[in-house]
């Protein structure tokens, strides 16, 4: 799943001391399945004593002398509060961007820092892949206008007493650049990491299942990927004797799990082995969990139906019998009756023997 930007916001500001500042910051996506994140870059003399989304501390990321960089995996969607609390007053200024499609575990690689003066700003950030996007927080301590060179995307800026910025670029896979130019010169701080794309993957367990006839048993499901993630699941060759409860689920934080029952109905399939194979998915990874039903042969009663003593049960016959052990073998016997004695007998046919001990009466 690629990276995609979501929001900004050109936060708050203040140009006289104040103990906090605050501003709505959007966040779109669908919740945990949309594997989102959000950032704030505030400057101020010294570190905030917090910095809340929707009531929520954000974690901090790096500060690099008045800059300092926040971010919140999976954020609550909607319209939510930014606020950035001070230890002590101050002039804070702060802005907020978002993105969909990030690595919840393993999020980021290494934060890039560098520090000058003039108007002209750069840092050196590694990136390991081309799938990455880096998120670049520029500060100045003059109230400065950024302009982002280098195909940077400029997501949100303001200017108070100090300026800071949020910006984008997707990753080369190697070393890279960044650069920024501010309109007022003075003392600057940049900060810049790469983003992790979020990357399915699912796992079923027991790997593989065996029934003999009908029954249920648990399957379950696992995420196995760096991102929350819901899943399906669909029978390969849509067996009718095959079913699970529920056929989709999630979504799942990494590492999460669900259980899935499994249930095989034999119902009037004739004996044999049947197999089908059930495909959990998600996104792009998917887990194959092949299923064997067997269904045995009838037990064979050890005694032939009731009928009237000398009756006639059945007609002469040449066609093959199923013996003890399910072999076909052809015969021919004449009119099975039954004796007073209670010993059946084939009558005229050729093998005039107990019937009782041979089990001729199953006839195919």
């Amino acid at each position: 799943m690629a990276i995609t930007f979501d929001n900004a916001s050109n936060g708050a500001g203040s140009t006289s001391n104040v103990s906090s500042i605050s501003w709505t910051h959007t966040m779109g996506g669908v919740g945990l399945g949309s594997n989102g994140i959000l950032w704030v870059n505030v400057v101020s003399v010294g570190a905030p004593s917090s910095v809340t989304y929707n009531g929520v501390n954000m974690t901090h990321i790096n500060d690099e002398n008045n800059a300092h960089l926040y971010n919140m995996l999976n954020p609550p969607t909607g319209g939510n509060t930014v606020q950035v609390n001070l230890g002590s007053p101050g002039k804070p200024s702060g802005v907020s961007s978002s993105y969909l499609g990030v690595a919840q575990v393993g999020t980021l690689g290494t934060v890039a820092v560098n520090t000058g003066s003039g108007t002209a700003l750069s840092d050196t950030v590694s990136t390991s892949s081309a799938n990455q996007v880096v998120i670049d927080a520029p500060e100045t301590e003059t109230a400065s206008t950024f302009t982002a060179t280098a195909s940077q995307n400029v997501r949100a800026q303001r200017a108070d007493t100090r300026a800071v910025a949020l910006g984008d670029i997707a990753a080369t896979g190697s070393g890279m650049t960044l650069t920024w130019t501010a309109s007022i010169s003075g003392t600057w701080n940049e900060q810049a990491v790469a983003m992790n794309p979020f990357v399915p993957a699912i796992s079923a367990s027991p790997s593989s299942l065996s029934f003999v006839g009908s029954g249920s048993q648990t399957v379950v499901v696992t995420d196995t990927g760096n991102g929350a993630e819901s899943w399906s699941v669909t029978i390969q060759m849509g067996s009718a004797w095959l079913s699970t409860n529920p056929t989709n689920g999630g979504p799942l934080a990494a590492n999460g799990t669900q259980n899935v029952t499994v249930t095989t109905s034999a119902g009037a399939l004739a004996p044999g082995m049947y197999n089908d194979t059930l495909i959990f998915s998600s996104g792009s990874a998917s887990f194959n969990v092949p299923v064997t039903l067997i269904v045995p042969v009838p037990a064979v009663s050890n005694y032939a139906p009731f009928v009237t003593p000398g009756a006639v049960i059945g007609p002469s016959i040449q066609q093959p019998y199923r013996g003890v052990y399910g072999i076909p073998y052809p015969s021919k016997m004449g009119p099975v009756i039954r004796r007073a004695n209670g010993i059946f007998r084939g009558g005229a046919g050729r093998h005039g023997k107990n019937i009782l001990r041979r089990k001729w009466w199953q006839v195919l």
